[in-house]
This record gives structure tokens, sequence and C-alpha cells, in this order.
């Protein structure tokens, strides 16, 4: 069967003759942009194959072996997600100045039985509520931890307190974006980072 062309009769025309509607022109640019993009999709879909999904962050429990500062100083560092900041116990803290700026001085005790001596610019003190209901006022100083391969440098509070079953605390500021907390696990990480790389903001 053969299809005809619709037909319109033209009230002016001469009677007896038919004229044949306009029909829309193809706008050879869209079928261009259209072309375009698809070929676009074809060149960027291997790019994104290549590449793979995003590598998922390390899982850490609630308690991690941690590395502290370049002197490779191990700790057993407790991670605490309602914590706002890092905390570590330090002792015989002692604010020097030196040419105009302030330091703190102050010993850390590692786990291998070493006690370095640190000096480290005053970044300001912070009001710390204790178990006691009161309150302490703590220097904060930037320290490099690591735990796994994330190496980090942090503000963190030096708390003069023995009763610490863990010397260290990570708090949000070193965990966000780079750990997944399981906290019914423990010790799923060994501290592994490159010293020579500079650490992560």
């Amino acid at each position: 069967m053969r299809l005809s062309m619709p037909r319109t009769v033209n009230a002016h025309a001469t009677p007896g003759t038919t004229v044949t509607p306009p029909y829309p022109p193809v706008n050879a640019t869209a079928r261009v942009d259209r072309a375009e993009s698809w070929l676009c999709v074809v060149l960027l879909f291997p790019l994104a194959v290549a590449a793979g999904p995003a590598e998922a962050p390390p899982v850490v429990g609630w308690i991690e072996p941690a590395i502290v500062t370049t002197e490779v100083l191990p700790m057993q560092a407790k991670v605490d997600t309602g914590a706002d900041s890092s905390s570590i116990h330090a002792e015989d803290v002692q604010i020097v100045v030196q040419r105009g700026r302030q330091f703190v001085d102050f010993t850390l005790r590692g786990d291998d039985g070493r006690r370095p001596r640190l000096r480290r610019p005053l970044q300001r003190t912070t009001r710390i509520k204790d178990r006691d209901g009161g309150h302490q006022e703590r220097p904060v100083v930037m320290l490099r931890l690591c735990v796994g391969r994330v190496a980090r440098v942090v503000a963190v509070n030096l708390a003069q307190c023995g009763h610490f079953n863990y010397p260290l605390l990570l708090g949000r500021d070193y965990l966000a974006g780079a750990f997944i907390v399981d906290p019914r696990r423990q010790l799923l990480t060994k501290p592994s980072c490159d010293l020579a790389e500079p650490a992560s903001p």
C-alpha cells in the first residue's frame, strides 16, 4: 500500500487544486549539537571506567595504635567522635617566651618508654570541662599524628591528667573525612605513614 502526503484545501486557491501543508525545516545545528554531545559521552566513558570507584576510607576501632610527631613516638589512641578536638597527656608543661613569641615546652611519654622534651609554638588556650564539673585551661599546639596511612597536623590540647587510660584522644578534627569508625572493634590498623611526605591538613 502506498502512503500519500496529507493534503489541505486552500480556500483562496483555484477550485480543484490542493496545497501541501508546510513542515518545519530540519534544524541542522541541533543535529550537530546532539552528535557532539554523544561524542563527548563516548570519549569520557572509558576514562570513568578506568578511574573506577573511589577508595573507601579505612575502618578504625575505638582503640588504635598511633605515632606522634616526627619523633615517631608510639602511643595507644582512643577514638572519640564526640570530641571536637584531640588531646594528649603531657608532663611538665611550661609556657616560655622567645623573641617575643610564646612557646610551650612539654614532655610526652611513649609506649616504648621514651620521654622526649618538645617545644611547639602556642596556638591558643582552650577551656575544657573536667570530670569533677570544673574547668581546665589547656595550651593548644600543632602536632603531627599518624594512624594507619593517614598523617595529619592538627591542633592538640595538652592535658596534664594522670588518670587517662590512653594518652592520646583523637577527636573529630583528626578523624573527619579520613576514617570510618566501628566502635565495636579495636586495633584494626598499624601506623604506616611516610614521614618524608607532608601531612595532610
